[in-house]
């Protein structure tokens, strides 16, 4: 824009120049004529013959032709500079219309740069609280995952020793039958439903799913179903607890399906490397043979 500026002055004062040199010309144009005017006015008054020769008037003419064209030429480039500086006027008007859209553009982004600021200062500002409040969440959570402990809430798994029967006890309950009067029925049945309950909740915590067994608890005792894959119309079916066939065969199914839920939950450990390779799902004992439920074979 300034160099645009400079170019415009030196046209300007160029015009003004030439101007003023045509004005110039004129005059002396001009004022030859007034004399030799003048001259022949002379002449005629005294009724003298022309003393002027041909020749200087012949001068006269050409000097005349030659200021008349010099001032033609001056014309036509005073002409060409005022349409250069129209043009450049032009593209001045041009540049300034930029030069407007440039500052209005300008003057948004400072806006948009003072909003980002001011963002920024509220994010600095509101960052250490959230970051306390996240610090206090994973405290929360640290304490809860080490102090609480859901299966022990919900189950509670001991031996009584004090009445020194050394009874398995599920939240008090009594889940094998003594030759004592005062064991009902009915603490056996509540006592295996919770036990089921238990399996099928560890079960849930460890993400197991079996293609081959189903526990169905009930409010009093439970059932264990197997299901064949080969075979979909066979269904066994195993209570708890059984009155009629005995504890044997649901206990074995029962065995069956916990070393399926055993065996899953190794592999857990070993996909989360909190196990070595060399660790077994064997039981550290030996089985009888012919323990066989379903496809797994417990010796």
């Amino acid at each position: 824009k300034n160099c645009l500026d400079r170019v415009a002055r030196a046209i300007q004062d160029d015009i003004y120049r030439l101007q003023d040199e045509s004005l110039v010309y004129e005059q002396a144009v001009r004022s030859e004529r007034e004399r030799q005017e003048g001259m022949r006015k002379h002449v005629g008054a005294n009724m003298f013959p022309p003393t002027i020769d041909e020749a200087h008037m012949d001068v006269m003419e050409r000097a005349e032709r030659s200021f008349r064209n010099e001032i033609d030429v001056l014309r036509n480039a005073c002409a060409q500079h005022e349409a250069e500086l129209e043009n450049l006027k032009s593209v001045q008007a041009e540049q300034d219309g930029i030069g407007q859209q440039l500052d209005e553009i300008e003057h948004q982004m400072a806006e948009e740069q003072n909003a980002l600021e001011l963002e920024a200062r509220a994010f600095d500002s509101i960052h250490p609280i959230l970051a306390k409040k996240i610090k206090q969440m994973d405290q929360e959570m640290e304490a809860l995952s080490n102090g609480v402990r859901l299966h022990q809430l919900l189950f509670d798994l001991n031996v009584d020793k004090q009445r020194g029967l050394r009874y398995p006890l599920i939240n008090g309950l009594r889940l094998a039958y003594g030759p004592k009067g005062d064991l009902q029925w009915k603490e056996i049945t509540t006592a295996w439903a919770q036990m089921l309950q238990l399996v099928l909740f560890i079960g849930t915590s460890l993400q197991f799913k079996s293609k081959s067994w189903r526990i169905v608890p009930l409010s009093s005792g439970g059932k264990l179903m197997y299901l064949d894959p080969n075979n979909p119309c066979r269904r066994d079916v195993y209570s708890f607890p059984s009155e009629t066939k005995g504890m044997g065969p649901a206990l074995r199914a029962l065995t069956a399906l916990l070393d399926q839920l055993i065996a899953h939950y190794y592999k857990t450990l070993q996909k989360q490397q909190l196990l070595d390779d060399t660790s077994s799902t064997r039981p550290p004992y030996e089985m009888s043979r012919g323990h066989v439920i379903g496809p797994c074979d417990l010796s």
